[in-house]
């Protein structure tokens, strides 16, 4: 996967009541693995939640769920399928980064969000955190990005994906710490 900075979103119609954006990337992205060129290869859709653009503080429920269009891109050299993820999406997270960010730096914040989510998001970023502290000095290494305390999730996530050090599922993280 690849999260792209610079992206914009196009609206694509409806979809079992859900409004349908196509990610629209203004970034090359080469491959994560082999640095390789990447070609089309199709579109394949992602649910997320994210904060209305219209909500205040009244607001009951201020969260939406809508379907982005992905690109996926398939590298000519190694082969692999690789997807361009905007910068607002936390892979394999169904909310977006601007709530997940929330949730971890004002964890007893008030939150329209259910408690037993809260809590696994601040669990999962447990882990995260400790990994992303393993995987810094590879990404500094590798990559020239430097990884630092308080520095935006985006910023990070980015990182990871873009240097191909995304842990894909919890049973990952078992194996990595």
């Amino acid at each position: 996967m690849n999260s792209i900075a610079n992206w914009e979103l196009e609206s694509n119609g409806f979809m079992d009541g859900l409004c349908v954006f196509r990610v629209r990337a203004g970034e090359m992205c080469f491959c994560p693995i082999c640095v390789g060129e990447l070609l089309k290869k199709g579109w394949r859709t992602r649910f997320l939640v994210q904060t209305k653009a219209s909500a205040t503080e009244d607001d009951c429920f201020p969260y939406e769920k809508i379907c982005l269009l992905i690109q996926r891109q398939k590298c000519k050299d190694c082969g692999k399928i690789h997807h361009q993820l905007p910068d607002c999406v936390v892979p394999y997270k169904r909310f977006s980064l601007g709530i997940i960010e929330g949730v971890i730096r004002q964890p007893g914040a008030p939150t329209l969000i259910d408690e037993d989510t809260v809590k696994r998001i601040l669990a999962w970023w447990a882990l995260m955190a400790a990994y992303i502290i393993g995987a810094a000095p590879s990404i500094m290494e590798k990559h020239h990005i430097a990884i630092a305390p308080g520095q935006k999730l985006a910023a990070i996530v980015r990182a990871l994906a873009n240097s191909h050090l995304w842990p894909g599922t919890r049973s990952c993280f078992n194996a990595l710490l």
